[in-house]
């Protein structure tokens, strides 16, 4: 212990019976001098003495500073922390406020609809898709709409060539002029084989091959003629 904090204690503790009782006893009648008591109070018997004093007093500025600061602290942030989880009371203007912003919220979110499926409808008629075609790809977003939209073409164009191929391969084992059908390539203009819906297909995608179906089925050439002028009408 410092001889300042001696001092201090002495000086703060003055009036106390204990102290006075102790300085007195220290001066005798009164007139030991300060430097004796200073040279005292630095032994260890002295500072066996005042050590209670000093942490009596310590431990009640602690606990004085607790109740004043920590307890205020500590109660703050739990004041904090519960109005986090549980909102304050919504005055009517609070309200009133929040119900405006809701609405023109709302507001936005349908204009915005109404404009990407204005745009979705755009873009299906342009590419010649029928109307109902949008509701297949429309999104929450243009930019949505629009990359979904460039996926269904990717799809139906695939679909097409695929359809196409198909069609170059199957046409392909069609028989030529002069022969009948064979394996399981049926001819439309047959007996056996009458279609007049693949008929007229084949009389569109491919009229030469028409005319070679007809002639293998007996057809002259007048009448292949006639026949490809039919379909072709159809």
């Amino acid at each position: 212990m410092e001889l300042t904090e001696v001092q201090a204690f002495l000086k703060e503790n003055a009036e106390r019976a204990d102290v006075k009782e102790y300085v007195t006893g220290l001066a005798g009648n009164g007139n030991m001098e300060t430097a004796r008591v200073e040279t005292y109070l630095g032994t260890d018997e002295g500072q066996k003495l005042l050590q209670p004093h000093l942490d009596r007093n310590f431990n009640q500025g602690l606990d004085s500073w607790k109740k004043n600061h920590l307890d205020q602290e500590i109660q703050g942030r739990v004041d904090e922390e519960v109005g986090k989880r549980v909102p304050a009371e919504e005055t009517p203007q609070d309200k009133t406020i929040r119900e405006l912003k809701e609405s023109q919220t709302r507001l936005e979110q349908q204009i915005q609809k109404q404009n990407v499926d204005r745009a979705a409808l755009e873009m299906a008629t342009g590419k010649g898709l029928a109307p109902e075609w949008a509701e297949h790809f429309v999104g929450s977003s243009a930019e949505e709409t629009k990359a979904r939209f460039d996926r269904l073409l990717a799809l139906l164009e695939a679909d097409r060539v695929s359809t196409k191929e198909s069609i170059l391969k199957d046409n392909s084992r069609q028989p030529h002029a002069g022969t009948s059908n064979t394996g399981t390539v049926k001819n439309p203009w047959s007996k056996e084989h009458m279609n007049m819906t693949e008929q007229g297909r084949i009389a569109q995608e491919n009229p030469d091959l028409a005319k070679q179906l007809m002639a293998a089925a007996g057809y002259n050439v007048q009448e292949a003629a006639t026949w490809q002028k039919r379909d072709l009408r159809m």
